[in-house]
């Protein structure tokens, strides 16, 4: 059988599965433990012939990784018995609101979906990998605001769990990617050992095609990060007069692509008159153009194509995770039992991976360091579909929402200089209905 048509069994199995009551998942679940172990010599065989196959191509550590026997198939049936143990939601109604009209509308808990996972050496990890991961950020979402009113510390305790879970697994041997700005090229991220998740794609050009600026042959301007983002990259220097862009956390340059910087084998001049002019129909509005996840001076005219992997888990966001956690279970500086990590430790590793320039975070309070996990997470996690889901947990949206879009109208005064006007793109509404709707 294919990896497509494995996949699209799985997909068309989807709906029943999610429709089952807790009995028959469990059903399912204790089956696949069962089999597992039923099948163990079937396993063991093909097992001894990967290993063979791989020998001598592969490290040592990669090699031991790839095995298998009977102690580690016996842990990955437990591992699916321990999660049947766990208590299932799906179903539980979270909260009601009955409108003027009369309708009620339920805050029902529903299936997350359907996950693959690439994973390179290591079979023993699949089920490890999937429940961890996915728990960990439950858990988190099930701890916030907008989910845990009360703020019952119990369920941010099980988060920072969760997540510790994770890090302290040696099995798992997870840690961040040496590069922030390389890890999202090419196929880096398949054998990284930041990866979790990770949807690997057949080679294309619709990324570069979709985002690169629109001056750029065969680029349509697509995701224009905002001034409200680019301003919020920390310092790691002093300013420098006449470049807002200078001196700052190394993941705006990995991010976005910004005026004065080299981007498709030339400098981008946003001024009147230059090659990217702001008032060019479908240029960006807002002085900005997507960068992370792009590949530099594609030729798009000839067709070129490269590997493109949509990372949906990865080690930053789990000590993201942690840190937040701990710090509403702890506070930012504690570290009780068997945990080796503060909530500070964690988010310091995070910016060290970007940084060594950057401050410190010095947080003292549940308060100050809530703003700077919120803020790691706003720069570390850009574009990858946390933010907005990030504002909705915290209850942030009302707030955040409603100002306006905001971007800078670029001048040029004198070779290689330019000045910067803030200006005001768009306007936003977000009512507090929006935090459950519109359904999708």
């Amino acid at each position: 059988m294919t990896t497509l048509e494995l996949l699209q069994k799985t997909r068309a199995a989807m709906g029943s599965i999610a429709a089952a009551g807790a009995e028959k998942k469990n059903a399912l679940l204790l089956a696949m433990a069962d089999s597992l172990e039923a099948h163990c010599a079937e396993i063991l065989a093909a097992n001894a012939e990967d290993m063979a196959a791989a020998r001598g191509r592969i490290t040592d550590v990669m090699l031991d990784r790839l095995k298998l026997d009977e102690n580690r198939i016996a842990g990955m049936a437990n591992g699916i018995r321990d999660t049947v143990r766990l208590p299932d939601h799906t179903g539980r109604v979270l909260s009601e609101v009955v409108r003027p009209n009369g309708i009620v509308i339920d805050k029902v808990q529903v299936p997350l979906g359907l996950v693959a996972i690439i994973y390179e050496s290591r079979p023993n990890v699949t089920s490890d990998a999937a429940a961890l991961a996915i728990k960990a950020r439950v858990l988190l979402y099930a701890a916030s605001p907008l989910h845990n009113p009360d703020n019952d510390v119990e369920k941010w305790k099980k988060a920072a769990a969760a997540a510790y879970d994770i890090i302290s697994n040696p099995d798992l041997n997870y840690s961040l990617d040496s590069d922030y700005g390389a890890y999202f090229q090419g196929n880096r991220s398949l054998s990284s050992p930041e990866t979790i998740y990770v949807v690997r794609r057949e080679q294309s050009n619709a990324m570069e095609s979709n985002n690169y600026p629109i001056a750029t042959p065969g680029g349509a301007s697509g995701v224009t990060p905002t001034q409200n983002l680019v301003e919020a990259y920390e310092w790691v220097g002093d300013p420098v007069a006449g470049d807002p862009y200078a001196n700052r956390d190394p993941r705006l340059a990995a991010s976005v692509v910004t005026n004065g910087s080299t981007w498709n084998g030339h400098v981008i001049d946003q001024s009147p008159g230059g090659r990217h002019d702001m008032s060019a129909p479908n240029a960006s509005k807002t002085g900005y153009y997507l960068k992370k996840f792009l590949t530099d001076n594609l030729d798009l005219t000839q067709g070129a194509k490269v590997q493109h992997n949509w990372v949906s888990y990865r080690y930053a966001e789990v000590l993201l995770n942690y840190a937040e956690a701990m710090n509403e279970a702890y506070g930012p500086d504690q570290a009780p039992g068997d945990y080796a990590l503060t909530a500070l430790d964690a988010l310091q590793l995070v910016r060290d991976r970007a940084s060594l320039q950057l401050p410190i975070v010095t947080a003292a309070t549940r308060d100050e360091f809530r703003e700077a996990v919120k803020h790691e997470r706003r720069i570390e996690l850009a574009f990858e579909d946390h933010r907005y889901w990030d504002l909705l947990r915290w209850k942030d949206a009302m707030e955040v929402l409603n100002k306006p879009v905001r971007g800078v109208k670029v001048t040029k005064t004198g070779e290689g200089k330019w000045s910067y006007t803030q200006t005001e793109v768009a306007t936003r509404t977000f009512l507090e209905r929006n935090y459950y709707m519109p359904f999708t």
